[in-house]
């Protein structure tokens, strides 16, 4: 294509055409917006590779996975909202938060009774949610090590919540 007579060629031509495309799937006038502006971006991108006849096939397929893509997020994100509104409308009474409490405070001891490299590996990976490499290269050791460590700690509260429920 010839950059940028093509692509503004190409704009004309199918933009009021995707975004009503992307208004039928998203209904939502600023996102269906959006997702079409992404996909000229994506074409732009790839102006080089696209000749002008394939680039209407490119950009309905482009905007079509990008639409299923927020809608699986919008999906996701509903769900998230439901499970929280269900989560504390459970904690509605003085008990349910004491326990809420008691159990944060189980889980602090089990912490600190871990010896003071699993204690330092476990905290990094599942309080400050350090990934594993991330960790690793922190307190140059290897990802095995993390692992070793991660596993051992898991194993020590698997056995003390089994010792404490008996």
């Amino acid at each position: 294509m010839q950059n940028k007579e093509t692509f503004d060629r190409i704009f004309r031509q199918y933009y009021r055409q995707l975004y009503v495309f992307a208004n039928r799937i998203v209904a939502d006038d600023e996102e269906s917006c959006d997702l079409v502006h992404d996909c000229f971006e994506e074409l732009w991108i790839h102006i080089n590779d696209t000749d002008e006849q394939s680039a209407r096939q490119f950009l309905y397929t482009c905007l079509r996975r990008k639409c299923i893509d927020h809608l699986r997020h919008k999906e996701a994100g509903q769900r998230y909202i439901m499970l929280t509104a269900t989560v504390t409308s459970k904690w509605d009474t003085e008990a349910d938060i004491e326990q809420m409490e008691q159990r944060e405070q189980q889980i602090k001891e089990c912490i600190e009774a871990l010896k003071p490299p699993t204690r330092e590996i476990f905290t990094l990976c599942y309080v400050e949610h350090k990934k594993y490499a991330e960790a690793a290269e922190l307190l140059g050791v290897s990802v095995s090590t993390i692992k070793k460590h991660i596993v051992r700690a898991l194993k020590y509260f698997r056995e003390r919540r089994k010792n404490s429920e008996t």
